[in-house]
């Protein structure tokens, strides 16, 4: 009896451990996914979800949606793909702040309508307006925070259209799709590491003629 309750004692012990072993790799796990860095497509959904997520809530808190919890689920999923096809699809390197920039912004395009626009496409079938309501509150939400920001896009407003078209180049818009800055890096280290084994394989083979001539000089004449 002694050995069997000895027994079942030493496999709760053992099953115990297992278990602070398989929660230790669990909580690993989770702290490097935490800690992996945001791929480029993941970092400009965020950038998209929160920028429009806030300008819809401060919609539905002003004047003249007191009726309204919640925005119409067609309109916020018309405004949503709108926003993910049209926003944040370019980038360029502002060498004043040392930061990458991604445009055109939600506000750029709430102001000149093409956001808008683009969500009328979604909204149900082609005939059907995007709400005037939500159209005109999101305008308001837009041109509010500008003039608190007393800037109309502090970061597009420094360089005109044309000149960030030139300098800047696409976004990662997808996880499968490659990230243009990651691919050029790839290829600057590629050209990199030929250049140094080439430097390599060169000073080697100085060094074997080096050599050869010096075994020349000092061999004797016959």
């Amino acid at each position: 009896a002694a050995a069997a309750d000895d027994k079942k004692e030493n496999e709760a012990v053992q099953a115990n451990a297992e278990q602070s072993g398989n929660d230790q790799e669990v909580e690993l796990d989770q702290k490097q996914r935490s800690a992996k860095p945001l791929s480029e497509a993941a970092k400009r959904q965020d950038m998209i979800d929160t920028e429009l997520n806030g300008m819809i809530d401060e919609m539905m808190d002003s004047e003249g949606f007191e009726d309204e919890t919640e925005m119409e689920k067609e309109s916020r999923d018309a405004i949503t793909k709108a926003a993910k096809e049209l926003c944040y699809t370019r980038k360029y390197y502002d060498v004043s702040t040392d930061k990458i920039i991604f445009f055109p912004s939600i506000t750029k395009l709430i102001v000149n309508y093409d956001l808008l626009e683009k969500a009328t496409e979604y909204y149900y079938d082609e005939e059907d307006e995007f709400p005037s309501e939500y159209s005109m509150g999101l305008r308001d939400v837009t041109f509010a925070r500008i003039e608190a920001e007393g800037s109309d896009d502090e970061d597009e407003g420094e360089m005109d259209d044309d000149m960030m078209e030139r300098l800047s180049m696409p976004v990662q818009l997808t996880e499968d799709e490659a990230d243009p800055l990651e691919e050029a890096a790839a290829a600057d280290d590629k050209k990199e590491n030929e250049a140094v084994q080439a430097n390599a394989e060169q000073s080697g083979n100085d060094q074997e003629v080096e050599l050869d001539q010096k075994q020349r000089s000092a061999k004797p004449l016959s």
